[in-house]
């Protein structure tokens, strides 16, 4: 795609160059004054070569080039505000020298459609603002209009510049090749034409504006970054730096980017393009001043922007109050690639205020191979908030990602993440972040689509550093389809006194959550400490709301406290129509704090749990074990899968079962266990059917278990329809040395067999056994076999019973 603009480039250099050493430099045209040529190397261009008309100064030149060596000086008087130039030989302007004035408030306009390449040793020193363009003419607010072609009819006037104008299609570019081109603080230095390329150069314009637009159409496009462009077709803008080269830096050391608008006052980028590429660019619209308000960077490019090599985006925020620039980028497809390529607003460090925020609008987004997008705070402040909407897709790997965050430096809170498409995926350790190392909170995250798709080992995450005071903000995932697969996860963590953030997942159509392969953890988690922090904070809930739940082999849902934590575990609460777990998937609630473990709920129509899987909680420190609360028409667990409460040093969780048809046990186990050696340490309560029982409740090979090893066992309560259990099931409510808890079952068919068939898990069709009458005695009559329905032969009625009326009514 580049190499038809380099090979482009390469030949109009060649031309270019071999026209300027065959011609004068700058020659005067004569359309608007006396046509001459002006001695080098120090141009002296005054007012009488050109027309004034009000402060508007007018000039005209057939050629303007300046090598290394020449200064073209504009003269004029005090009072002129906009000088307007235009280059109408038919060739393109190579600048590689200075251009200076003696006028103290005017702003330049350069015109020539054939093209401006700007060298090495260009300078810009001129006291305004200065806008270098290809179109064909320039447009005033009195819609009078300076052409740059001497064959149209042009009108000087004494308004304002107000637009470009082009009359082609393809208009010439304009290239800066190894240049540094600035305008003073707070002015605009302004690129207008077909394909703008800077290729190792730098545009600087402090606390100013830098503006780039690129059309490929006829039409025409405003002088401000807001004003109305009337094109249908837009160029490329291509900003490249080759790897080593050296990047200029200011007086006091600090380093400028390619395209930098960083100063004390607000500065902006404003690039508007079809294409834009940058490759190991630097883009810097860094504020240092106290109490502004920074304007940031804006780039629209209607087919692809493409950021590589390290490539950066930045709207940092330096000084006290005020609030950092924001960053809005707008493209049909959107690909930020490589290690340190990153779109970042960042409160910096010993600095307070705010960052700004950043605004990705697009069809398709993809961060690969390291890329990053980041909202920081360092300092007194919060971090600002990324919203990344695409109609397509958005696509994370290669351990890219997106993060709001505080650093440990930082008394403010990290911002929020609102993520949009209709498919989402994360691969190879991509990763949606909100972290505070600070003393803040994180923020939240939104996650909007029809798909969410999490694979090898990425994630999305909330979580609270060892220093933060602040909550941990919501996880909110709105879906049709969630699948977290080969130890990627959805988490919630906090490592101090803050409150853990909550996990909400609504989706329309099932979550998946698996490990196909290897031995990694796909989850769903929040926890509370880890080993060797002291942590006071309490886990946040996770909430699960869907019609079809799977957590196959590798996949998890949990709610933790390690140890050093003092805070509890948080809640799980599951609403599903369907539950399979499988293959050893589960749902769990361990403590290892001194905190009570999570608590537990699930309801849902049928809950299928087989092959070794199960629903856990677990304390194997001081806090008790929380409790498991399952409601459900048909409850089913087979092939060595549990239901389980544990407390090893502290009190066991209780179980409650709210099953409304059936519930069912093959080889497995539901157990409330304590194994603590106090005497309060008591084994957890087994409760089944209290407010909803169970028609039928059938154990084969099943094990109901309330142990306790010092402390008291434990009850086991059974209210159902029918209780059936096989010889080799098992009931126990026993404790070691503390009293054994009691067994109760209330049900009005209770059995106790030596062997229960399994029945087939497919209903029998008994028409397919049935033959119609006719069938019958077609295919065998004489050994047809029939039945017949006699009246009763009883005892006549006497004559005085009243007898039954034939009639009928």
């Amino acid at each position: 795609m580049h190499s038809p603009s380099r090979f482009r480039l390469i030949l109009l250099y060649s031309l270019f160059f071999w026209t300027i050493s065959s011609v004068a430099e700058v020659i005067v045209d004569g359309s608007l004054g006396q046509q001459t040529g002006l001695n080098a190397p120090n141009y002296q261009i005054s007012a009488v070569l050109g027309q004034q008309q009000g402060t508007n100064l007018f000039h005209s030149f057939s050629q303007f080039n300046l090598q290394p060596h020449e200064t073209a000086v504009f003269l004029g008087s005090a009072d002129i505000q906009q000088v307007i130039s235009r280059v109408t030989g038919g060739n393109a302007s190579v600048i590689d020298g200075r251009i200076t004035t003696n006028m103290a408030n005017a702003s330049f306009y350069f015109l020539n459609p054939a093209g401006v390449i700007f060298g090495e040793h260009a300078v810009l020193n001129v006291p305004n603002s200065f806008y270098i363009s290809t179109a064909d003419y320039l447009q005033f607010t009195d819609q009078q209009v300076f052409f740059t072609h001497l064959s149209q009819n042009s009108r000087l006037t004494t308004a304002s510049p107000l637009a470009f104008g082009f009359l082609s299609a393809t208009p010439a570019p304009i290239t800066v090749d190894n240049g540094l081109l600035s305008v003073r603080a707070g002015k605009t230095l302004g690129l207008v034409g077909g394909d703008i390329f800077l290729n190792n150069s730098t545009l600087f314009a402090t606390g100013g504006q830098l503006v780039f637009i690129a059309t490929k159409a006829v039409g025409t496009v405003g002088l401000g970054i807001n004003a109305q462009e009337r094109v249908e077709h837009w160029g490329t803008v291509q900003i490249t730096r080759s790897t080593g080269q050296i990047r200029p830096t200011l007086s006091n050391g600090v380093g400028l980017g390619d395209v930098d608008v960083s100063g004390t006052q607000s500065g902006q980028i404003y690039i508007r393009a079809g294409q834009f590429i940058a490759s190991n660019a630097y883009l810097f619209a860094d504020t240092y001043g106290n109490g502004t308000q920074a304007s940031g960077v804006s780039i629209i490019a209607d087919e692809s922007m493409q950021l590589s090599q390290q490539s950066r985006i930045t709207a940092d925020k330096f000084g006290t109050g005020g609030r950092g620039g924001d960053i809005q980028l707008t493209s049909a497809d959107l690909t930020l690639v490589d290690p340190d390529t990153i779109v970042r607003a960042r409160l910096q460090r010993n600095s307070s205020g705010q960052a700004g925020n950043i605004v990705i609008q697009a069809e398709r987004v993809q961060l690969h191979n390291g890329a990053g997008i980041g909202s920081v705070t360092a300092g007194d402040g919060n971090s600002g908030n990324i919203e990344i909407t695409a109609s397509e897709f958005i696509d994370i790997q290669q351990q890219s990602g997106i993060s709001a965050s505080s650093e440990s430096t930082s008394t403010g809170s990290a911002g929020n993440l609102l993520i949009d498409a209709p498919l989402i995926q994360l691969n190879e350790q991509g990763a949606i972040l909100s972290l505070a190392r600070g003393t803040g909170g994180s923020g939240i995250i939104q996650i909007h689509a029809n798909t969410l798709q999490l694979d090898n080992q990425s994630g999305i995450s909330v979580a609270l550093g060892e220093q933060a005071d602040g909550v941990a903000g919501t996880i909110q995932v709105e879906v049709a389809e969630l699948v977290i697969n080969q130890g990627s996860f959805i988490d919630s963590s906090t490592l101090s006194a803050g409150q853990g953030g909550t996990i909400r997942i609504n989706a329309s159509d099932f979550v998946l959550i698996q490990t196909e392969t290897g031995d990694k953890l796909s989850l769903i988690s929040s926890s509370a400490g880890q080993s060797g922090v002291l942590n006071r904070g309490n886990g946040g809930a996770i909430e699960i709301n869907s019609p079809y739940l799977q957590i196959l082999q590798g996949g998890r849902i949990q709610s933790a406290t390690f140890v050093g934590s003092t805070g509890q575990a948080g809640s799980i609460v599951i609403q599903a129509e369907r539950i399979l777990l499988s293959k050893g998937g589960d749902i769990i609630a361990p403590s290892s704090g001194t905190g009570h473990g999570g608590e537990i709920a699930v309801t849902a129509h049928t809950i299928n749990l087989e092959k070794n899987s199960k629903i856990s909680v677990q304390s194997t420190s001081t806090g008790n074990a929380g409790n498991i609360q399952i409601r459900a028409d048909v409850l089913q667990l087979t092939d060595n899968s549990v239901i389980t409460t544990e407390a090893r040093t502290a009190g066991g969780g209780n179980i409650y079962l709210e099953i409304n048809q059936s519930l069912y046990l093959l080889n497995s186990q539901i157990t409330a266990e304590a194994t603590g050696t106090k005497s309060t340490d008591q084994g957890g309560n087994l409760n089944i059917g209290l407010r909803h029982s169970p028609h039928f409740m059938i154990l084969n090979q099943g094990t109901l278990r309330a142990n306790a090893f010092a402390g008291h066992g434990g009850n086991i309560q059974i209210i159902a329809g029918n209780f059936i259990a096989s010889s080799d099931s098992l009931l126990d409510a026993s404790s070691a040395l503390g009293i054994d808890g009691t067994i109760q079952i209330r049900a009005p068919e209770t059995q106790l067999l030596g062997d229960i068939a399994l029945l087939p898990s497919h209903y029998l069709n008994a028409s397919l056994s049935l033959q119609t009458a006719c069938q019958l005695v077609i295919n065998d009559v004489e050994n047809s076999s029939s039945f017949t329905v006699l009246p009763t032969q009883g005892v006549p009625l006497s004559p005085n019973t009243i007898r039954p009326t034939p009639i009928t009514h």
